[in-house]
């Protein structure tokens, strides 16, 4: 028996979007492994070419609705500071471990920029546009088509794959975790602002500890 006060189920997104995923996959492998010009600038900018190219597919990506809104009823806010310093002590001894070769220390070595300026790029502005684009347009497209669990968890190892195209264990450990993290908090919300904000103090912690 179908209840009739059931919201019905977001339409299906078309296929075409795996396209735009491809994409952005391609765009990150050539962030890593091409040098053109400081490195924290060339990543920004092929993130924001996927970005882009996720809003061609999907028009209302940048919206107000899809960026600041809560597309989910997420009525556990209050376990919000746990999850958050829970995520940030993991996330910040894995990073430790491979100190000898952190990725956001080997990227900074590699930008000949001041460390106020690679934080500023790698850790803020990257911040928002991976989030966009991982959790507003990836997971949010692929949980519509599969399922939020199922997109999710889709979601994380695509994030974890996105890094694992630089060639860098450590990176790929780190922000799989990382991605694991906000994934679930947009799984738990639908909320692109959140998920960003809270990854904030994480990669803070992350840089931090990278140096």
């Amino acid at each position: 028996m179908v209840k009739l006060d059931n919201r019905y189920p977001a339409p299906r997104p078309p296929l075409s979007r795996l396209f735009a995923l491809a994409c952005v996959l391609v765009l990150g492998y050539l962030g890593f492994t091409r040098h053109y010009v400081s490195f924290a600038y060339q990543y920004a900018l092929f993130g924001l070419a996927g970005l882009l190219i996720c809003v061609a597919f999907d028009s209302d990506l940048l919206t107000a609705r899809r960026l600041l809104g809560y597309e989910r009823p997420f009525r556990k806010r209050h376990v919000l500071p746990a999850v958050t310093a829970g995520a940030c002590v993991v996330i910040a001894v894995v990073t430790r471990l491979f100190y000898a070769h952190s990725p956001l220390y080997l990227w900074y070595r590699q930008s000949s920029i001041s460390p106020v300026e690679y934080f500023i790029v790698i850790v803020l502005l990257v911040t928002v546009i991976e989030e966009i684009v991982f959790r507003g347009f990836v997971q949010r497209n692929l949980s519509d088509l599969v399922g939020s669990m199922a997109g999710f968890v889709m979601a994380s190892i695509l994030y974890g794959f996105y890094f694992l195209l630089s060639g860098n264990g450590g990176a790929t450990v780190i922000f799989a975790l990382v991605g694991a993290f906000t994934g679930f908090i947009y799984m738990k919300s639908g909320s692109v602002w959140l998920a960003a904000a809270l990854r904030a103090p994480v990669m803070i912690l992350v840089y931090i500890a990278s140096f």
